[in-house]
C-alpha cells in the first residue's frame, strides 16, 4: 500500500505546471491612479488622453483559428471609460456589433514589452498578461502569454504579487503564446 501511495505521489509531482492564459488574486495590485497606459496627453488647446494600446475591437485567436476577422476566437472591446476617469472598459463580445460584458480595467506594464490587463476590485482581481513590442505608435498586436504554474485553480494561476506576475511573464517568454491578440477597428459598442 505504501508503495502505490509513493507512486501515486512521484506521478502527481511529476506533472507539468498548468497553462492559463489568466491570472488571478484576492486584491487588485495597484490602486487606480497607479501608473497605467494611459496617459494625461492635455495641452493649452484641450484635454487629452493618451492610450498605449489602440482603442476599438480586437480579436483574439487561439491556435487554429482562420485568420478571417469573423471566423473565430473572441471579440474584445477596449474604449475609454470617460474623459475624467482613469482606466478602460474591457468588453467581451461575441460579436463586434454585440454590447457585450463590460469590465473596468487598467493597462499596467510589468516590464519592457510586457503588460498586465486588471480587471477587478477588492474582491478579487485577474490579469491577461501579454507580450508586444511598443513602437512609436500605439499597440496594435500582442500575443496572449502562456502562464505557468503550479497552485492553479479553477483556470487561472493565483499571483502573489506584481512581481510574481512579471516572474510568470518573463518564464512564459519562453513558451510559444497561447494566442494572438489583434487590433481590427476603431468600433464602438452598439449595434453597426
Amino acid at each position: 500500500m505504501k508503495r502505490i501511495a509513493l507512486a501515486l505521489g512521484i506521478c502527481l509531482a511529476s506533472q507539468p505546471a498548468a497553462a492559463t492564459d489568466w491570472a488571478r488574486s484576492a486584491a487588485p495590485f495597484w490602486r487606480p491612479g497607479a501608473a497605467t497606459e494611459q496617459q494625461n496627453c492635455s495641452h493649452a488647446d484641450g484635454i487629452v488622453q493618451c492610450y498605449g494600446f489602440r482603442l476599438g475591437n480586437w480579436k483574439r485567436r487561439d491556435p487554429g483559428c482562420d485568420p478571417g476577422p469573423r471566423e473565430c476566437g473572441a471579440w474584445i472591446e477596449l474604449n475609454f471609460v470617460g474623459l475624467f476617469l482613469s482606466g478602460f472598459a474591457y468588453i467581451e463580445k461575441a460579436d463586434p456589433g454585440d454590447y457585450g460584458i463590460s469590465h473596468r480595467s487598467y493597462i499596467r506594464t510589468l516590464a519592457p514589452d510586457l503588460y498586465a490587463i486588471e480587471m477587478g476590485y477588492e474582491g478579487g482581481a485577474r490579469y491577461l498578461v501579454l507580450s508586444a513590442a511598443k513602437g512609436g505608435k500605439p499597440i496594435e498586436h500582442a500575443s496572449v502569454m502562456d502562464l505557468r504554474c503550479e497552485n492553479a485553480s479553477g483556470g487561472y494561476c493565483t499571483a502573489a504579487g506584481p512581481d510574481d506576475l512579471a516572474r510568470m511573464a518573463h518564464e512564459a517568454l519562453g513558451r510559444k503564446p497561447l494566442a494572438t491578440f489583434d487590433w481590427i477597428d476603431d468600433g464602438v459598442t452598439g449595434v453597426k
